[in-house]
């Protein structure tokens, strides 16, 4: 899903959102490149992984 969302024109960054509880996700979401961004939504903590920079 991140590589599809990437593939779209001006996706810069993808954001997720997580029970701030639930480790096992959070675990799963950083597994896949995301970190946390010191936000919280309405479900929780905020996740986010950024389109890599090509050169």
């Amino acid at each position: 899903m991140i590589r599809w969302a990437f593939a779209q024109q001006d996706v810069d960054f993808v954001e997720a959102e997580t029970d701030p509880d639930n480790r096992a996700s959070q675990r799963i979401l950083e597994k896949c490149g995301f970190v946390p961004n010191g936000k919280t939504g309405e479900e929780g903590s905020r996740f986010v992984v950024e389109r890599p920079q090509t050169t």
